[in-house]
């Protein structure tokens, strides 16, 4: 991932654009997550934190180039759905996609959806909870201060 982050930003000091194509657009959220890990814990390579910030960076402008209906989620979820795009890159695109499945007839407000059904899960992962804390966090609701935001339990804060 380090050598991949410096040919990309030998290429944009020519003049190359970054194009996106992965199909969910944050194919390297997990190495990311990892290297920013070991890195605080003390374990890094030459060139690991200058690659973590580009690399996170093109990993978003890759999913906000893109329609979110080829974003290949699974509804409003914060586990693969639009507000675990929403959590990861506050995009406006994916707030719509997420606010627009909505619904008061749900039990929860919002319906784990597959590709198979949709039910009705008040949790964290799948549920009507992490996609309000995901819409939450991006219309930046007043909270008092704490050490850590509940989403580094993601490793994104």
């Amino acid at each position: 991932m380090v050598a991949t982050t410096r040919a990309e930003r030998q290429q944009r000091s020519r003049g190359a654009i970054w194009r996106g194509g992965h199909r969910d657009g944050a194919r390297h959220r997990g190495p990311l997550a990892f290297l920013a890990v070991a890195s605080v814990v003390g374990h890094s390579v030459d060139g690991q934190s200058e690659a973590i910030g580009p690399a996170a960076s093109n990993a978003a402008r890759a999913l906000e180039s893109r329609p979110a209906s080829s974003w290949g989620v699974e509804g409003p979820a914060l586990c693969h759905g639009y507000a675990d795009v929403l959590q990861s890159t506050s995009s406006p695109q994916a707030a719509s996609a997420v606010t627009g499945m909505f619904s008061v007839r749900h039990r929860f407000g919002f319906q784990y959806a597959t590709h198979e059904n949709a039910t009705d899960d008040p949790g964290v992962l799948n549920g009507a909870c992490g996609t309000a804390l995901a819409l939450a966090d991006c219309s930046a609701i007043p909270a008092p201060a704490v050490p850590d935001k509940w989403d580094a339990l993601l490793l994104l804060s």
